[in-house]
């Protein structure tokens, strides 16, 4: 198996954790699955919980308070739901720690059974741990279905549970003497006396600090459900149902019954009941996928045949039940993964997990998708192995357009290095050439005033001069040809007027330029003028030229018509070629329009931006 490379802009965050222990990478539609938890710990793990609930109802039999209240025992059944759930989640997800918090959690219940004990040190045990349990159970719910906290306002939670849960913990066991309520109850060996007070000012404080940390959860639990996708939320809705039901059930039967059913434990035994859901759609959520398989598989399969690379990410979105899921591919020439559009991938967005791809042990692609189908592992296994199957294809296509895409880059800058050449070029010319001619034609006018009674001289300086004055305008015809320094210093609406004010032909220039372009789209709008206006001399027999210029919707567009002949064959000439070159070699778009005795119309859309 070759190894997996990091995905380019991807972060690596506790979901990636969750691929290469559960998902592993792909390889010919069969996930490598990590060793499961070992069978005989989970039995040992599973058949704790009735043995547990056995100690604690054994404990209760020989107390000197004995509970006869129906909602006890429904209290150790939930402990025992809640330790079941956790090793089924641990069981069939071994790589998040969901399953590991709901077992601590259904063992603290049970280690909370303590407080029935008679011996004092086991009572003040029991009093510490009997409201343990809480802490885990936030930082499950907090960080579900990972249960592990990758933002910092789920850590910031997750820490305030287990500060929460210290505070009550102490309180409790320094402020509070039992035996004054409960004359057979065992000394609390941790109480200290002296604080009468005490008790209640640190109950209110938890009363307030627990409701303030029950809405901090709820609020990260209904951003996760906002920010997630179809996936995330085919996960968390069976814990939000079964939150919402056990929350309904607490208030009916707290608020509609009376003293005599709330004594004999009908209130704790309704609540219990209706909280033993929460466990369940805890473990429920992480293995949902299984019933998505066969339509997964169903809808992908038909993917084998071949088809565009664009389809299969539609597919995959549609059949993984995630809007944003794509695949995209591993190419080994540049040691990046490129997407449908043959674009080096990267991505920035933490909340995306990248599953890998492998065929034959060769890396192929990777389905990026929610982090949450990382609970649905066959749905996700079963996805991945289809596309596999419509890989080659795929590949081979954003291969095909990569290349084009380095084509057109290479293309961009071949463009950018001759303007680049031109702009030295003139200014090589204006500084040097143009500078030392213009030097000479001084030196000749001075010899010309001397040579006075030569005129055999002066009439052979005169004419030198007059050579010389025509060579210097054709140079800087030429220099103004090879790039006009006013469309570097003047910018495009001023370059054009000049070169309309120079032409042989009545020119017009118009248009609403809001905004400068950049050097390159602003030289290839120049030379598209600049060669439809020659064409137009030379070719077309036009009587006017109309050049408009416009920008739009970040795009610039310049538009060159004239009243001649028309007939103008693009494929003939390298001029318009080398126009068609340079304007896509930016992501361009150059129209030619030449009816016969018509006109010709020449028609340039640029990026501003290019």
């Amino acid at each position: 198996m070759v190894s997996t490379p990091p995905l380019t802009g991807v972060s690596a965050t506790a979901g990636s954790e969750c691929a290469a222990a559960e998902i592993g990478p792909l390889k010919d539609g069969v996930a490598t699955t990590a060793p499961s938890l070992r069978s005989g710990v989970a039995v040992a793990l599973a058949v704790g919980a009735p043995i547990c609930a056995g100690l604690a109802w054994r404990l209760n039999a020989v107390s000197d308070r004995r509970l006869h209240n129906l909602d006890w025992p429904v209290e150790l059944l939930l402990g025992v739901v809640t330790v079941w759930s956790g090793v089924f989640a641990w069981w069939r997800r071994p790589d998040v720690r969901t399953g590991m918090l709901l077992l601590i959690s259904g063992y603290l219940i049970f280690a909370g059974e303590l407080i029935r004990a008679n011996n004092a040190w086991l009572f003040t045990m029991g009093v510490g741990l009997v409201t343990l349990a809480v802490g885990p159970l936030t930082h499950l719910i907090a960080t579900y279905p990972l249960g592990r906290a990758t933002r910092p306002s789920e850590r910031a939670v997750v820490g305030a549970g287990y500060a929460f849960v210290g505070f009550v913990v102490v309180s409790r066991l320094v402020t509070t003497d039992y035996r004054v309520s409960c004359e057979l109850c065992p000394i609390n060996r941790a109480y200290v006396g002296g604080y009468p007070g005490a008790f209640h000012t640190l109950n209110a404080i938890s009363i307030v600090a627990g409701a303030a940390l029950s809405i901090a959860v709820a609020v990260l639990f209904v951003q996760r459900w906002r920010r997630g996708g179809r996936a995330m939320r085919r996960t968390l809705a069976p814990v939000a149902l079964s939150v919402a039901f056990s929350v309904a059930v607490a208030v009916a039967t707290y608020s509609g019954l009376d003293n005599r059913n709330a004594q004999s434990g009908l209130r704790g035994a309704a609540t219990d009941i209706a909280f033993m859901t929460v466990p369940i759609a805890l473990a429920f959520g992480l293995i949902r996928g299984r019933a998505a398989r066969a339509g997964a598989s169903d809808l992908i399969l038909n993917l084998a045949a071949g088809v565009e690379p664009a389809e299969i990410d539609i597919a995959v979105a549609r059949a993984l039940g995630d809007p944003g899921a794509q695949v995209v591919y591993w190419r080994e020439s540049t040691g990046r993964y490129i997407d449908a559009d043959g674009m080096v991938f990267a991505s920035e967005d933490s909340t995306r997990q990248v599953t890998p791809v492998e065929r034959d042990g060769r890396l192929l692609a990777a389905v990026v998708h929610d982090p949450a189908i990382l609970n649905e592992p066959e749905r996700l296994a079963t996805v991945s192995g289809a596309v596999g199957l419509a890989l080659d294809h795929a590949r081979l296509t954003a291969e095909l357009r990569a290349r084009l895409v380095e084509i057109q880059a290479s293309r961009a800058r071949i463009v950018a290095a001759a303007d680049a050449e031109r702009r030295r070029v003139e200014r090589n010319l204006h500084d040097g050439a143009q500078q030392r001619l213009v030097g000479v034609t001084m030196l000749l006018r001075t010899a010309y005033r001397r040579a006075e009674g030569q005129p055999e001289v002066a009439d052979l300086i005169a004419e030198s001069i007059r050579q010389l004055d025509d060579g210097l305008q054709e140079l800087r015809e030429l220099a103004r040809g090879i790039h006009p320094p006013l469309l570097t210093e003047k910018g495009l609406m001023v370059a054009l007027d000049a070169l309309a004010e120079r032409a042989a032909l009545p020119v017009r220039v118009g248009g609403n330029l809001t905004v400068r372009p950049a050097p390159p789209a602003e030289a290839a709008a120049y030379y598209v003028a600049a060669e439809a206006l020659t064409n137009a001399v030379k070719y077309s027999h036009a009587t006017l030229v109309s050049v408009k210029v416009e920008s739009n919707n970040g795009l610039l567009s310049i538009e060159v018509t004239d009243d001649g002949v028309g007939g103008v064959e693009p494929s003939r000439g390298s001029g318009l070629r080398g126009l068609l070159d340079r304007v896509e070699a930016i992501g361009g778009r150059l129209e030619i329009d030449s009816p016969v005795g018509n006109g010709t119309r020449v028609l340039a859309m640029l990026p501003l931006d290019a």
